[in-house]
């Protein structure tokens, strides 16, 4: 099996949207954004201040603002009622990071096409209603949205910038790591059937670990059938009758297109190599193709991660990665500087031309196969990554 080192980095930088663990509103939320969009924004490395080009959030909006149909957003609600068939269960089989786009050409531009889009603009870099850049950044690197508004600069920066230096394919080894039976996250989705449309859908959201053999071996799923196999939910996010602790009661079906519910906050609390790690995911949502049961398509989550939440959260496992990353790390600290540097957003999903941004939008795509779900995994077991060093 893959090292569990990589895994919880990856795991940990890609997939705190996807290992939701704590409590999930599901509830649209509404948020004023206070302030003027006259201030200019801070001048970062290497250019100068870059000032929004209109006056006020309703003249912005007006100008840069994604109309009706033409953002990147999941499909509205039918006026269907609840469906009456059959629970459908899919494991997320492949991951889609930013570096390279859904048939698997690298490009460092995939991110464009990745995620949702979170504060309702479509910016460039010097046009639009945006937060200042953190300390450091180039309004270039966070104010430039993808396609049809798409915020994703995790994918951008994160990966790209960050990621892409440490690892070769990053969305290469989080799927891999998901075939040879490593992790996944799954979706239980109650009574779905093969209804193209339906609301109400109960759907349970699980962190889970591979099948076992008799011996205790975790087992592969590979590339073929997944339909008999197991993935054993991590006991974390557990309650204590078994169900899930993140649940989407409001979630549905448009269009054989499956949708988590409204825009909502989803706290995530997560055990990697023993540290219990919490993160918010804010505006989060998640969207997949399931027109064929047995193989979802065109997976997409997207949100926003508040940025001192991901840095404090980083370097509780930072040790994992290598001694040059205990202790009082220069190495650490450069890394944990290029991700504040990211920051692109409020860490509530609006923008304040006013305020630095505190949050970093994230876009991450997934197919997914029909699976099961088995008896839960073992507990994590808590470790000091630099004490083992």
């Amino acid at each position: 099996m893959k090292s569990r080192h990589l895994g919880a980095l990856l795991g940990l930088l890609a997939l705190t949207s996807l290992g939701f663990t704590a409590a999930c509103s599901s509830e649209e939320t509404t948020t004023t954004t206070q302030g003027t969009a006259g201030a200019a924004g801070a001048a970062g490395s290497g250019g100068a201040p870059v000032a929004n080009d209109c006056d006020d959030e309703a003249s912005c909006k007006e100008k840069y603002g994604t109309k009706p149909g033409e953002g990147a957003v999941p499909p509205a609600a039918p006026s269907d009622g609840p469906p009456s068939g059959d629970d459908l269960i899919h494991a997320i089989s492949k991951l889609y990071v930013g570096d390279t786009d859904r048939n698997d050409t690298v490009s460092n531009e995939a991110w464009k096409d990745i995620g949702f889009d979170v504060d309702g603009f479509s910016t460039t870099p010097k046009q639009g209603f945006h937060c200042k850049p953190a300390a450091g950044a180039k309004a270039n690197d966070v104010r430039a949205d993808g396609n049809k508004g798409i915020d994703n600069s995790f994918g951008r920066n994160i990966v790209n910038g960050i990621l892409a230096t440490l690892v070769q394919s990053p969305s290469s080894e989080l799927s891999s790591s998901i075939t040879e039976g490593s992790f996944s996250i799954v979706l239980k989705m109650d009574k779905i059937g093969t209804v193209a449309s339906g609301t109400s859908i109960n759907t349970q959201l699980f962190a889970a670990a591979g099948q076992v053999d008799a011996e205790g071996k975790e087992v592969a799923p590979g590339s073929g059938d997944w339909s008999t196999y197991k993935w054993r939910p991590f006991p974390e996010i557990l309650n204590p009758d078994g169900t899930s602790k993140v649940a989407f009661p409001t979630s549905y079906v448009a269009n054989n297109i499956w949708v988590s519910g409204g825009q909502g906050t989803v706290s995530l609390q997560l055990a990697v190599q023993g540290f219990d790690l919490k993160l918010d995911i804010n505006k989060a949502q998640i969207a997949v193709d399931l027109s064929d049961r047995a193989a979802g398509k065109n997976g997409t989550i997207g949100g926003v991660l508040a940025t001192t939440q991901l840095v404090d959260s980083l370097k509780k496992i930072a040790g994992s990665f290598g001694s040059q990353f205990c202790g009082e790390s220069t190495a650490l600290e450069g890394i944990l500087d290029q991700v504040r540097q990211a920051s692109d957003i409020m860490k509530d999903g609006t923008q304040n031309p006013d305020a630095e941004c505190d949050g970093i939008s994230i876009g991450l795509g997934f197919d997914s196969k029909k699976s099961d779900l088995g008896d839960k995994a073992d507990p994590s077991q808590s470790t000091d990554p630099c004490a083992a060093q």
